[in-house]
C-alpha cells in the first residue's frame, strides 16, 4: 500500500529495489515475495537487484579528512 500511495502522491510510476544479498532479505526471502505479489497491477515495479563489488572512486582521497565538518553538519542538520 505504501509503494501505491507514493506512484499516486507523485502521479507517477515508481520503481523500487530490493537488494537481494541482504541480510534481512536472504534470510526470508520468501516474506519479501509474499509483501510484494500485489504489485504487478500497480504502477510499482519491483526489482531484484545484487550489489556488485565496485572500487570507491578516490579521487577526492588526497584532499584530506573531513571529520570536523562531518561533526558539524551532523550537529546543523540533527541536534547531535
Amino acid at each position: 500500500m505504501l509503494l501505491e500511495s507514493l506512484s499516486h502522491w507523485y502521479c507517477r510510476p515508481l520503481v523500487a529495489v530490493i537488494d537481494a544479498d541482504a541480510e534481512e532479505v536472504a534470510g526470508h526471502p520468501e516474506r519479501w515475495g509474499v509483501w510484494l505479489s500485489g504489485t504487478d497491477d500497480l504502477d510499482v515495479t519491483v526489482r531484484w537487484v545484487r550489489r556488485t563489488g565496485r572500487a570507491r572512486d578516490r579521487f577526492f582521497d588526497g584532499i584530506g579528512e573531513f571529520g570536523r565538518a562531518r561533526k558539524l553538519l551532523s550537529f546543523a542538520s540533527g541536534g547531535q
